[in-house]
């Protein structure tokens, strides 16, 4: 049975930052296809070693059922499928005769826009969880009133996207702009947690392993721009 659900997001994912590259366009990688073209491996290779990590960690029975492999919904472990998919970017940076992290800052700004309408289009997926709430969205098979906690994550990362251009023109180099993107979304998804569903009343594996990322992400923010400040200083002692 096809998840026409889950399918339209991944359309609206892919689809929608295609086209604003017309408005936006990528470095090094003109024309309408560019992000589609650049992202569709790593997407792919994220997407399986997500799963994968997902049954390891929760059912490691299950690796052996490539049924149950196929099976999304199921759950995919976010942070291995993004460093799956930062390498994957990396290896095609490599044997395009372009720098990783070039590829990664060029790439960054509108990726975050995708993952925020992955996270918006929680609507299509069967609902938008989040804390009880006056004003919301009733989640299909519930009869509360949630805040649509997908959907501020969504606009969280439009805007976080924004700053990351405007950062981008005003000369920032890729080694921030990489790391940046990476402090920025480990929050969001930190600050997000809080007000997702849990079954118990500590931290859920999600939002430990987002706030560690954040803060590694943060300090290595912090390291990148002392040194790059004491290399400027560097070339423009006399």
């Amino acid at each position: 049975m096809i998840d026409v659900g889950l399918l339209a997001s991944m359309f609206i994912v892919i689809g929608v930052p295609s086209l604003l590259t017309l408005w936006w366009p990528l470095e090094n990688a003109p024309g309408r296809g560019a992000f589609l073209d650049a992202v569709f491996a790593p997407l792919g290779a994220g997407i399986v070693v997500g799963r994968v990590a997902a049954l390891a960690l929760d059912d490691p029975g299950a690796l052996g059922r490539f049924s149950d492999l196929l099976i999304i919904r199921g759950g995919v472990e976010f942070w291995p499928g993004l460093g799956a998919a930062f390498i994957a970017v990396a290896v095609g940076a490599r044997r395009a005769g372009q720098s990783p992290l070039d590829r990664v800052a060029t790439l960054a700004p509108l990726s975050l826009v995708g993952y925020g309408l992955f996270e918006a289009t929680c609507v299509l997926r069967g609902g938008c969880y989040g804390p009880a709430s006056r004003f919301g969205l009733r989640p299909a098979g519930l009869g509360t009133t949630m805040l649509p906690v997908g959907i501020l994550m969504g606009v969280a990362m439009v805007i976080s996207s924004l700053t990351l251009g405007y950062v981008r023109r005003r000369g920032a180099r890729p080694a921030v702009l990489t790391v940046s993107s990476l402090a920025l979304l480990a929050s969001v998804r930190s600050v997000a947690s809080i007000w997702l569903p849990r079954v118990s009343p500590g931290l859920t594996r999600v939002h430990r392993t987002s706030l560690i990322v954040a803060a590694g992400a943060i300090l290595a923010l912090g390291a990148v721009i002392v040194s790059q400040t004491r290399q400027h200083a560097a070339v423009d002692k006399p």
